[in-house]
């Protein structure tokens, strides 16, 4: 459950997308607005801590500060990096602040975790 009491459970084919770009060798991130205990709770709760090599969790909207974070971190380069986030102003931002990274919005570009496994599968990432 969340702070508010609500039952949080994975999306269709959350933790296959997880393991398939775990075992593609592909680094993964969180970049999450939200306090972090709470957040980084759920990501334990949820039993998915494990699948990313760097969580970035703050209490503002600037999610392309804490992408510049991440790529840091993993000495990744923006365009070699994907980054998706079903907020379209959040998307809009990280794309005027880092216009080399590549960015899909869930919900409108990609429209489930299936959908962007299947792209992922398919090479189209």
């Amino acid at each position: 459950m969340d702070a508010t009491g609500t039952l949080v459970k994975l999306r269709e084919c959350a933790e296959e997308l997880l393991l398939h770009a775990k075992r593609s060798g592909i680094k993964l991130a969180v970049a999450s607005w939200n306090w972090r205990e709470p957040a980084a709770a759920a990501l334990d709760v949820l039993g998915l801590t494990a699948y990313f090599d760097a969580v970035v969790i703050e209490p503002h909207p600037r999610k392309e500060e804490m992408i510049k974070k991440i790529l840091k971190t993993l000495g990744v380069k923006p365009e070699e990096a994907l980054f998706v986030d079903d907020n379209e102003i959040i998307v809009r931002r990280v794309r005027r602040y880092l216009p080399e990274l590549r960015t899909l919005r869930y919900g409108f570009e990609v429209s489930s975790l299936c959908e962007l496994l299947e792209k992922l599968k398919a090479g189209e990432l």
